[in-house]
């Protein structure tokens, strides 16, 4: 028998809500929707672009180009949107993000030139990089700071969840509506989300006890760049000056590539080539990738929650991830049916996930609040590099073992381009070993 009204009514809030203003968490929910669209778009390019590769004869090298293209400007100026957020705000920077995000999937609409499909790589990384820090400064101003791990944790699901759809739905989608169709609903969807946003930009999000950022700059518009490049300045030498957080940061951006580049660009093409599944199977066992980073964002939360020491923290993530990277590497090698290297890929999704979770949990609780931004975005900028490279670079060296149809290439391009990434994954699991100990006391 269903409960009444009134009893519903009655019915306590969870814990972790009560005394939370629904103004609040209202824009949380707004903003939280978009860094979904901010994953579900980032990872698009791994169903989209080896399609139109195929569709239009662009080669693995110019489809790993066009897809870097995003993570260029996405991780480049991550350090830059964390400064501008610790400064005007978090919801300000949001809405200005999202609407570049319009006008980059827009742009899609006009013709798939590569030209085109470059530039709108470019503008939707450029303003969806405004959603990584935003809604971390964000979490980490309107709740309290013993909540922190539990909404990174939480962040990082419904992210997740975007990559989840990025691949096997959105995949059947574009084979309903084509790249147009789905290109038109991406920039609906942020120019609804823009208008919302920018109209609540004002409102106040210190609560639960969080102290006001003083930071904020006067000045104008040189003022605040002034600023931003001071701040720049000072999140690279934070992170550059300290042995233990570059370690941090070294294993959370191989950690953080080799998904990406997995999930997000030749996952689908590499199951295709290696077990001789179609591509819809491909790209269903592609998606546990991603149900393995949503499940892994759970176990992140309570892990970092529960950890006191940084180097076994470390540890015990990069170990069993690189066991899981050497078997899918394994089960490739070896022409594995689908299902097995889907369910391996689970176990490198959960894997990888805890430790980003790990990771950023670690790199906030080391700043004070009003440099939370500054120091996750530096971390976050310096993590696309090593996408960039590692997604250029797969591209590169996939091309050199063509296969006997345009468009298609050897189960050998894939292990190499990522048996480099394996090394290096296992090279920062080395590192952590041979490091002392510290917790994040130690670092206070």
């Amino acid at each position: 028998m269903s409960a009444s009204p009134k009893k519903i009514a009655k019915m306590p809030a969870p814990s972790i809500l009560r005394g939370k203003s629904v103004k609040i968490m209202s824009l949380f929910a707004v903003i939280v929707i978009c860094y979904f669209y901010s994953s579900l778009q980032r990872i698009s390019s791994g169903v989209i672009l080896p399609h139109m590769g195929k569709a239009y004869g662009f080669s693995a090298s110019l489809v790993g180009f066009l897809s870097s293209l995003f993570f260029y400007s996405y991780g480049l100026t991550q350090n830059v949107w964390g400064a501008i957020s610790d400064r005007t705000g978090p919801v300000r920077s949001c809405a200005i993000g999202i609407a570049m995000a319009a006008v980059g999937s827009s742009l899609l609409l006009v013709s798939p030139s590569p030209i085109l499909i470059g530039m709108s790589r470019f503008f939707c990384g450029l303003g969806l990089a405004a959603y990584f820090t935003g809604i971390y400064i964000y979490a980490a101003l309107a709740f309290p700071i013993e909540e922190y791990p539990f909404w990174v944790g939480f962040v990082q699901v419904i992210g997740n969840l975007g990559t989840v759809a990025a691949v096997a739905p959105l995949g059947i989608l574009m084979d309903r509506l084509g790249y147009r169709g789905v290109f038109l609903i991406f920039t609906v969807w942020a120019l609804c989300a823009a208008i919302i946003l920018w109209l609540c930009r004002n409102m106040n999000i210190e609560l639960d006890g969080a102290p006001p950022d003083k930071t904020r700059t006067a000045g104008g518009l040189l003022g605040l760049l002034a600023d931003t490049w001071k701040d720049i300045r000072h999140g690279l030498a934070f992170i550059v000056g300290n042995k233990s957080l570059r370690l941090i940061v070294y294993a959370w951006s191989i950690v953080s590539a080799a998904v990406i580049t997995l999930q997000g660009l030749w996952g689908v093409s590499w199951i295709s080539v290696s077990s001789g599944a179609g591509e819809e199977t491909a790209r269903f066992w592609t998606t546990w990738v991603s149900i393995g980073l949503v499940i892994g964002a759970m176990c992140g939360a309570r892990f970092a929650q529960k950890s006191k020491d940084i180097r076994s923290g470390m540890l015990m993530t990069l170990a069993p991830l690189g066991a899981a990277w050497c078997a899918y590497m394994a089960s490739a090698l070896l022409g594995l049916p689908a299902h097995v290297m889907g369910t391996i890929g689970f176990f490198i999704g959960v894997g990888s996930s805890t430790c980003m979770v790990f990771s950023i949990s670690t790199l906030k609780s080391l700043v004070p609040i009003s440099r939370a931004g500054l120091a996750i975005g530096t971390g976050q900028m310096l993590l696309y590099i090593a996408v960039i490279v590692l997604q250029w670079g797969s591209g590169v060296i996939i091309n050199q073992f063509p296969g006997e149809t345009a468009g298609s290439y050897l189960n050998a391009g894939f292990a190499l381009a990522f048996g480099i990434a394996v090394l290096i994954i296992w090279h920062s699991a080395f590192l952590t070993w041979r490091m002392p100990e510290f917790s994040k006391a130690d670092m206070e």
